[in-house]
Parts: C-alpha cells; structure tokens; sequence
C-alpha cells in the first residue's frame, strides 16, 4: 500500500470522528522547557505553555480497555523518532513532509508527561521539514539532535537514548520509527504494558497484512498473542532497560539493529516482546535507497562474529 493512499484513507477516517467544539473542554498543562546549549543539538524548541482539548464524556477511548491495561501514575516518557531516510539527496523521496506529519500526529498521551527527541543529519534534512520541526512544539516537549552527516540507523538510535537517559531522565523510552502509524493511545498502552514489569522490551506487532488502512483504528485482536520477538519500528523499554542497552553502532543497519538488541537481551536473560495489543501500520519503504547491499553483507559479516550464528535474515 503506497505512502499517499494509506494517509488519504486514515484521514478520511480521523474527519469522520472530529469532536465537535461543543463537546470539548480545554485543560491547561505548563510544559517544562528544555533549553541545551552543545553544539550537537539543532533547532531546540523552547515548550510554551500550550492548551489541549480533551473530550468532555472522556468518548476518547472507544472501546473499552481490558485487565490488560493496569493503572500507572504519570511518568516521564521519551520518545525517540530517528529521522533516518528524511534527506534531502535522495531524488523522489518517500519519506517526506506528509508522511512525517501522519507519524508524529499520533505520538501523544493523555496520561503521561512526553517528550519527542527528533534526530537527524540536520544538513540533509529537507527545508519544509526543518521548518516543520522549527515552528511546532509536539507534546509539548520536544528536543532537536543532530548526528554527523553520513550517519548509521544504529547512531541515530544511539543518540536517541543518550538523551533520553541523560538529559530528560526519562522512565520510559520509547522508538518509533517514521514510516509507520500508531493507533491513537498507543504510547499510554505501551507504558502500561511496561508498568507489568515481566520483559524489558515491548514492541508493537505489524498488521499491514492483516487489515485495510482504513480499518486500523479499529483493528483489535480477537486472541492477541505476545510472542518472543522484536519490531524495531515501535519499541519501549523501563529506564533500567535503556541503561543495559548498548547499542552497537559497528552495527549499521536498521535490520540487524533490531536484531543485535535482541540477542543482546536473550544472551542476558531478558524478556523481549511483540505483543498484538499494540498494533502498528507500516508504509512500504524501499530499503535499497537507504541501505546499500554492502551495508547489509558487512552487518552480517559482523553479526556472525559477534555472537556466532547466521540470523538468517533476507
């Protein structure tokens, strides 16, 4: 499913159920600002004070939640969004403007004090995005981070959680990769589902296969599995998992990324997850624009060493 009609039909359905204005009620929330001063962060967005709607008959939740869902108090959560394949030097580029727009839309919480940490090649970022980013306060919160041009996935991933560990002191930290799209509540189900505290790392499930664009909002799982795996496009972890995780940045791809954090975590003994509760709809990308063939055969190279076995991924 391409790019243009996944954003039409989800827009189409958000209009469908727009609040109306009579419905709401406005809550102020004073917004922390983060202010730093080192030369590898760009355009650090100074938070103001923003006002929020929230539905008055709480009709925001649509369906009901279940013991699934336990009760957390409201917690510091990071989330890292690497702008990783938002450059300009790539001709016809899929990952632009409109796509990160859908991605970002859906990153908020009602329960929660967020902060978005974007991360980029700060010289290679398209001006419509630069100026998007400069101009907008997502969640409130957002922190800008530039990484060296030419980067890996690994070194944005890895900045990310610098960050997010050292500067907001975050409980949670979170990924979401900017080619996919997250249901609404998406970041409040994944801190629940850490607060059980029996895995390290929860990572949303992928049901591009199983259902049409415009049925994801609604897509629940009838009997939702949590099988022992990992989707690198949305993870979280507690704080204590970040301060273990160390991200290997000899590694370079976003594949074996995802797959030496993996092994890192079995190796220890650590839980790791994708749970169907946390559905996630994913754009078609062409990989082959953003990581070279060479990237790929060195990472496997490289992986085989490190923990001696063929991962087998394709």
């Amino acid at each position: 499913m391409k790019k243009q009609k996944v954003q039409k039909k989800l827009s189409q359905h958000q209009n469908k159920h727009k609040i109306k204005d009579e419905e709401k009620i406005i809550v102020d929330e004073t917004i922390q600002i983060v202010k730093k001063s080192t030369d590898k962060e760009f355009g650090i967005i100074e938070a103001k004070p923003l006002k929020k709607t929230v539905d008055a008959d709480s009709s925001m939740l649509k369906r009901t939640l279940d013991d699934f869902i336990s009760t957390v108090s409201k917690s510091k959560i990071a989330v890292i969004i690497p702008l990783y394949g938002y450059w300009s030097d790539i001709k016809d580029n899929q990952l632009d403007l409109d796509v990160l727009k859908t991605v970002i839309n859906r990153v908020t919480s009602q329960s929660h004090e967020l902060y978005i940490i974007l991360v980029a090649e700060e010289k290679r970022l398209p001006s419509d995005i630069l100026n998007y980013i400069g101009v907008n306060s997502f969640a409130g919160n957002s922190i800008g981070a530039a990484v060296p041009q030419g980067s890996s996935y690994s070194d944005y991933i890895h900045e990310g959680l610098s960050i997010a560990i050292e500067d907001v002191n975050a409980r949670f930290i979170m990924v979401v990769n900017p080619w996919i799209v997250l249901q609404e509540h998406s970041i409040d189900l994944m801190a629940n589902r850490l607060n059980i505290g029996d895995v390290m790392i929860v990572s949303g499930f992928d049901v591009k296969e199983k259902v049409q664009p415009e049925s994801f909002d609604e897509y629940i799982a009838s009997f939702p599995n949590e099988d022992k795996a990992m989707n690198i496009d949305f993870i979280g972890m507690p704080r204590a998992g970040a301060d273990m995780l160390k991200i290997d940045c000899d590694i370079k791809t976003k594949r074996f990324t995802e797959k030496d954090i993996w092994q890192r975590m079995y190796r220890n003994g650590y839980g790791v997850i994708t749970s169907q509760r946390i559905p996630i709809y994913s754009f078609d990308i062409d990989w082959t624009y953003l990581e070279s063939d060479e990237m790929f055969n060195t990472d496997k190279e490289a992986f085989i060493k490190k923990w001696g076995f063929n991962p087998g991924i394709k």
